[in-house]
């Protein structure tokens, strides 16, 4: 039996490196309506996806705008890449992966 816990890891890419951006950052950043508050993007995900679970969240600044990339896993063994513009809450792109 597999278990899979949530791994919250924000990071924002810049100039081509990764770089953490710390959960303050993105407190800040929400509270300044910079961006949306990740809840709001997990919350749609995870009604896109009902029987999906969160394995990792990351937020880059990728091409002038910051993106949530949200990665579910179903039941099925699905994978589900969902890239949020986070500003906007606009699903931009998705990739699906069989496990």
């Amino acid at each position: 039996m597999h278990r899979f816990f949530p791994i919250i890891g924000l990071l924002v890419a810049v100039s081509g490196q990764a770089h953490h951006l710390d959960h303050e950052q993105a407190l800040r950043m929400s509270r300044q309506g910079e961006i949306l508050p990740v809840q709001q993007l997990l919350d749609s995900a995870i009604a896109s996806h009902p029987d999906a679970r969160l394995l990792d969240m990351k937020l880059r600044h990728k091409h002038g705008r910051y993106l949530y990339k949200l990665q579910l896993l179903d039941r099925s063994g699905q994978v589900y890449k969902l890239y949020f513009d986070a500003q906007s809450g606009e699903l931009v792109k998705q990739k699906t992966y069989e496990d």
